[in-house]
């Protein structure tokens, strides 16, 4: 499986879109936030099955992974705070 890590360095939206962008099973990719500010992580459409985002804020120096499941899409798995 593969594994990416996707660092925060400005002012944006990260959008994991199932729909138009999927992994493969088991795919997983680590976020961490290095700006000073709460960062949005958004998971499309939401992988339990209403309308809309699932969302995330993503505090300053936090992190968080997020998985690929073949059935519901892109998954979040955990996140670790800054301490």
């Amino acid at each position: 499986k593969e594994v990416g890590v996707i660092k925060v360095v400005g002012a944006h939206i990260i959008d994991f879109d199932s729909t138009n962008y999927p992994g493969h099973p088991g795919d997983m990719v680590i976020i961490v936030n290095t700006t000073d500010s709460n960062r949005t992580i958004l998971i499309s459409p939401d992988p339990f099955g209403d309308e809309t985002a699932d969302g995330l804020q993503l505090g300053p120096g936090g992190a968080v992974s997020v998985i690929y499941h073949e059935d519901n899409g892109w998954l979040f798995m955990g996140t670790v705070a800054a301490t």
